[in-house]
Formats: C-alpha cells, sequence, structure tokens
C-alpha cells in the first residue's frame, strides 16, 4: 500500500465530512447541493455556468486523414513540439505520424494486444512510451523503432501512462486499480512505488511537477502530492474516462461515464462548471 497521507474531501453524494475538511462553496442554484448546479438549468452544449457567446473560431475542417492502423485507433499523441504525433491502435501497432503531410513515417511492432496509451518525455523527440492490454509498459527508440525497456508487473491492462518532469519515471494507469511508477534510470524490474488507493480500474493519470493526477471508475479523482507525501480525493460520482490538469494547474477537467464533462478547483474541490452534450456549431 503506498505510504500516503489522505485528506477526503466532501463528496457530492451527500457523504459525510472528514474532521477539518474543507467545504466547497455552494451553488447559487437553490435547491442543488453544495457546489453543484441545478441539471435543471443546464444549456445543453454549453457549460451550465457559462453566460460568454459560444465560440465561432474553433477548428472544424479535416486537415488530413491518418489512414493506416487495421481496426480502431484507441490513442492519440502529438509529440512536444507538435510536429509528429503517434497513434495506438487494436492493430497492436504504435505508428509515426507527419500530421502536415499525412504520412506514415514508422510502424512500432513490439505489443501483444490493443495498445492503449501513449507517453511522450517533454523536450526530445528520440524516445517515447506506450502501453495496453498486454499488461507492458514499453519504452521505443523512435529512429530504430526497437524497444530499450520493458516494464511488467501490473495484471490486468494498462489504460494510461505519463513520463514525469525529467522522463526519468513513467506512471501507468491499469485495470487492476493500481498506478505503477517505474524508474528509467535503473535495470530493476519492479516498480518503485505502487498507489493502490482506487477501488476499480484506474483510467488516467498525469504527472505535473510533483503532483500525480489520477482518475478512475470509482468515480474519484485523486492527487497525489508526491513531495508532502499526501492525497486530496474527490468524489465525481460516476465513472471517471479520463482527467487532466489545466494549464495553470489551478483547476480540474474530468470527463465521466454519463456524458459530462467537469472543471473543479483543485485547491478546495468547488464544481466550477459542466459541460454537456457538446457540440461544434
Amino acid at each position: 500500500m503506498s505510504d500516503f497521507l489522505k485528506r477526503r474531501r466532501p463528496t457530492d453524494a451527500g457523504g459525510k465530512d472528514e474532521p477539518g475538511a474543507k467545504k466547497p462553496k455552494s451553488g447559487s442554484q437553490s435547491g442543488s447541493q453544495p457546489g453543484i448546479p441545478d441539471p435543471h438549468l443546464r444549456n445543453p452544449g454549453r457549460s451550465s455556468l457559462d453566460t460568454t457567446p459560444a465560440p465561432t473560431d474553433l477548428p472544424i475542417k479535416d486537415l488530413h486523414s491518418l489512414q493506416g492502423h487495421e481496426g480502431t485507433v484507441h490513442f492519440v499523441r502529438y509529440s512536444a513540439d507538435g510536429n509528429y504525433c503517434l497513434s495506438g491502435g487494436a492493430d497492436r501497432s504504435v505508428r509515426l505520424w507527419n500530421p502536415l503531410t499525412g504520412m506514415c513515417i514508422k510502424k512500432y511492432d513490439s505489443h501483444g494486444k490493443d495498445v492503449y496509451g501513449i507517453a511522450v518525455p517533454g523536450g526530445t523527440n528520440s524516445t517515447f512510451a506506450s502501453c495496453g492490454a498486454d499488461k507492458v509498459v514499453i519504452v521505443w527508440d523512435v529512429g530504430t523503432g526497437r524497444p530499450t525497456r520493458r516494464f511488467t508487473g501490473h495484471h490486468q491492462r494498462v489504460n494510461a501512462i505519463d513520463y514525469n518532469a525529467d522522463a526519468t519515471v513513467i506512471f501507468s494507469a491499469s485495470y487492476d486499480a493500481t498506478v505503477r511508477a517505474w524508474d528509467c534510470r535503473t535495470t530493476a524490474k519492479a516498480p518503485i512505488q505502487v498507489l493502490d488507493e482506487a477501488k476499480d480500474s484506474v483510467e488516467a493519470v498525469q504527472v505535473a511537477g510533483h503532483e500525480v493526477l489520477t482518475g478512475s471508475v470509482d468515480g474519484c479523482i485523486r492527487i497525489y502530492d508526491i513531495r508532502m507525501g499526501r492525497i486530496t480525493q474527490d468524489r465525481v460520482g460516476h465513472a471517471v474516462t479520463s482527467a487532466c490538469f489545466s494549464g495553470d494547474r489551478n483547476c480540474v477537467l474530468v470527463s465521466t461515464l454519463d456524458s459530462t464533462i467537469r472543471l473543479f478547483d483543485k485547491e478546495n474541490g468547488e464544481l466550477l462548471s459542466e459541460y454537456v452534450n457538446l457540440m461544434i456549431p
């Protein structure tokens, strides 16, 4: 079990608060639960709290259709500089693309089953990592197309991965309800840390500075403060399919199986906005 102190914030399901927990501000709508807008006042396709005009300059035209995978494409990730993108799919391969020309530059074959996640370290285009249904995390050499490391230890499929800032550690999130940290600098095969607080499949993981954000099917998002050894847990109330920090790291954006995207304040867990039935005009 991971050695973190847990700090649980009030849940959206009316659960009891822990002593000393900081309560989120109440929503402005009458009859709503604290911090949760009245669902009857939602504006489909827009934030329930947003009254600004809808943007009209969103990209809605295809630039290229990247064709080559045989079967479902599960994941696409741009390189750090935006000049390339990587995709992983049901055909057990990762493909490197030039998004400006639509050309497939290279194909990476080593996974035994579907590829579900890809991570690209910042500051370099020479390596990347991938994960999938074969329970393996693979680190690749971009130029040779060959694996340089394999990390095994998960008991079920690996859903998502991410590097830390200096690309020395990879965090992997799995259907086995754990997140594992792998040291890329050593030849050790065991993870250096196992985060096992989730009660169901962990679908998302993101590393930002000394914080690790996870989202899981148990309806919770968790932020691990590696420096302080502390967990902050917020219950969303629906199975989480993805979670990520905002650019300034002050908010967390969460998507769930109820077809809703929610924006939370990272500091106090307050629900800031809900986006329902998003559509581009």
